[in-house]
């Protein structure tokens, strides 16, 4: 019997409303995942079902098939209920020898046998579906806006040189020499006319 199973946060009339399905999922893409392997679904199992369910990675719409003995059963509960054992009040219950359970969405299933003692023997197990394969919309980001434009930063004006002297067109005058007194113009002047008066007057007397 295959029935199909919702996420343990599911509303009782959810629950109750699931329908019984006995053909195949229609989705290509399930897989089948036989808990237990050929042992199925017993107590003490050589491995452990939660470290069996960690190494395979299950989808929405995958099958999980118990094999038991008619006088066991399979109870789908929370998770409350699961930590101790719990199989009152359960979310859905299947007996009868084989029972296949399809995931209708995504999140942690909590699996126990009908008998207290045996679910405490090992006879339980936690899965977790993943998201819907394919359907995954990627959210499209934002594109963060350009950076703006780096101003270089206005250089630093250096101070001008002072200008040059009027009439020099750069180059540096040479100071003038101080004015000479006019005293000192005559005497040089007078020193001068006395050597040349002395001079003709040697002169002179030797051509007498």
């Amino acid at each position: 019997m295959t029935r199909r199973v919702a996420g343990v946060a599911a509303t009782a009339a959810a629950v109750a409303a699931a329908v019984v399905v006995l053909a195949a999922a229609s989705c290509c893409e399930a897989r089948d995942f036989y808990v237990g392997g050929r042992d199925g679904w017993t107590t003490n199992p050589a491995e452990p079902y939660n470290r069996w369910a960690e190494r395979n990675r299950f989808q929405v719409n995958d099958r999980l098939v118990f094999r038991y003995n008619k006088e066991d059963s399979v109870v789908v509960v929370s998770q409350g209920h699961y930590d101790g054992c719990n199989a009152t009040d359960p979310l859905l219950r299947d007996a009868g020898g084989d029972s296949t359970f399809v995931f209708d969405s995504s999140g942690p299933f909590f699996f126990i046998s009908g008998d207290p003692a045996r679910c405490q023997a090992g006879e339980r197990l936690i899965v977790v579906v993943l998201a819907v394969r394919g359907n995954a919309t990627a959210t499209p980001t934002t594109p963060s806006p350009p950076p703006p434009p780096t101003v270089p930063a206005a250089p630093t004006p250096r101070p001008s040189p002072p200008p040059p002297a009027a009439g020099t067109n750069g180059t540096a005058r040479a100071p003038s020499p101080p004015h000479r007194p006019l005293q000192a113009r005559r005497r040089r002047r007078r020193r001068r006319l006395l050597r040349l008066g002395e001079t003709s007057r040697r002169r002179l007397r030797l051509e007498g």
